[in-house]
């Protein structure tokens, strides 16, 4: 069970996230903030499982959230270290960039693999869906799908240092699969932003029947597609 003093920690982690927030999917974090507001306020006894299991889905999409705005941070630094490389020909400093870059990989693996809670993570390397069972007002599993943002082919799909520093047109060519590399996080959000939704809705049926139409909740939202397909 849910204490006020749990709920008042957990707003207060929130809002200090979407404080440092560089502005991706901020409204993901509202969402989830109200979702936290509405069980702050209301305290109606519900059976403790589908509580925990609510409790859990919102700090594993919260996480996620807020991993996917560091992964976001550490892609625009990777476009300005290839817009240096192509303003120098120097190659010392393209292989001074080229170092940088591999720790930035290795960065946004270890974001990827960090965040989560209670070992339950939605953009590292692994495939599961997070199950969500609910059985209150009504049974009903909600799966969380797993999106991949790690550096490697199976994620974003970020070359090697050696393959983008290369040369001019390997750092052009890195720059135009760049664009692929943010419209895949731009599309994570929108599918992050979508769970979140949905648990602030069954957080609401939980607390009130009457407070949303239990019609209007989806099915769940579906895993999208691999890197390079649509979504």
């Amino acid at each position: 069970m849910w204490s006020k003093s749990f709920l008042g920690e957990r707003l207060t982690d929130l809002r200090g996230s979407r404080r440092r927030s560089d502005g991706i999917d901020r409204s993901a974090e509202a969402s989830v903030l109200r979702a936290l507001q509405v069980m702050a306020r209301r305290s109606s006894p519900h059976k403790a499982s589908t509580r925990a299991s609510l409790a859990r889905a919102v700090s594993v999409v919260e996480s996620a959230i807020m991993g996917l705005s560091q992964i976001k941070e550490l892609v625009d630094e990777c476009q300005g270290l290839s817009t240096s490389g192509l303003e120098s020909t120097d190659p010392k400093k393209r292989e001074l960039l080229a170092g940088r870059y591999e720790e930035v990989i290795a960065e946004m693996n270890a974001v990827a693999q960090g965040y989560g809670y209670a070992g339950h993570h939605l953009i590292d390397e692994s495939s599961d869906m997070l199950e969500v069972d609910m059985t209150e007002p009504e049974h009903f599993t909600l799966r969380l799908p797993h999106i991949n943002l790690t550096a490697g082919n199976r994620g974003l799909a970020l070359p090697k240092p050696s393959q983008v520093f290369e040369s001019a047109d390997t750092l052009e060519q890195f720059n135009r699969h760049l664009v692929l590399v943010r419209e895949r996080l731009e599309k994570s959000a929108t599918i992050f932003n979508e769970n979140a939704a949905d648990l602030s809705k069954r957080l609401a049926l939980l607390l009130d029947g009457a407070y949303v139409d239990k019609h209007e909740l989806s099915e769940g939202p579906t895993a999208p597609a691999r890197f390079g397909q649509s979504v």
